[in-house]
């Protein structure tokens, strides 16, 4: 696991040559607004997350020879379907080599839980739905399943994007090591897609 806004190129290349092959990245968003919101910042506002940042550390990071594993997270309060799925758009050119799409949780304790209570948001109680595939609280724009259906058609129009597909293919062209773990994980997690093997 890495902060985005703490990776630089030479502890990535330092984590390569001790062995480090995959790090997984908060995104989070591909909405610059969205991540303000969030306050994705170490200390203060110089360290806030940014896209444009975002997209150069897994750049770097994929050049390094290390897998990409990108956290998303949709549902926040203020999205909207159209919101959603032009972030997807933003998200299928990211250099990444896995995803994990969360439903945004509203833990117990956090601001922006505290803040959502504040403007009169229900939360369900249901503390084994926490897990970021329920939606827990009462969106305002999106139903429960329709939230579950963005999310697995995100998961799956990243895989079987032509971006993603030239992407791994020039991935494991420079890093061949992973051919057979990527087949695996492909055929593990019952994944159609169009990246070349050969």
């Amino acid at each position: 696991m890495s902060n985005i806004v703490t990776a630089k190129e030479a502890l990535l290349k330092a984590m390569k040559e001790a062995g480090c092959y995959k790090v997984c990245y908060g995104v989070e968003s591909t909405s610059n607004a969205s991540l303000a919101r969030m306050n994705k910042s170490i200390n203060n506002k110089d360290s806030l997350l940014q896209i444009e940042k975002a997209q150069e550390i897994l750049k770097m990071s994929e050049n390094c020879g290390i897998i990409n594993n990108m956290y998303y997270i949709i549902g926040f309060p203020w999205e909207n379907e159209d919101m959603i799925l032009e972030g997807q758009e933003l998200l299928n050119e990211y250099h990444g080599h896995q995803i994990n799409v969360g439903i945004f949780t509203p833990h117990y304790g956090t601001v922006l839980r505290r803040k959502m209570a504040e403007e009169g948001y229900h939360f369900g109680n249901d503390l084994s739905k926490y897990n970021r595939g329920s939606l827990v609280y009462d969106h305002h724009y999106i139903s429960s399943s329709r939230m579950k259906e963005l999310q697995i058609k995100m998961y799956n129009d990243f895989y079987n994007s032509e971006a993603y597909a030239r992407r791994l293919e020039k991935f494991l062209v420079e890093n061949s090591i992973f051919k057979n773990s990527f087949m695996e994980y492909f055929e593990c997690m019952n994944l159609k897609n169009k990246v070349n093997w050969k």
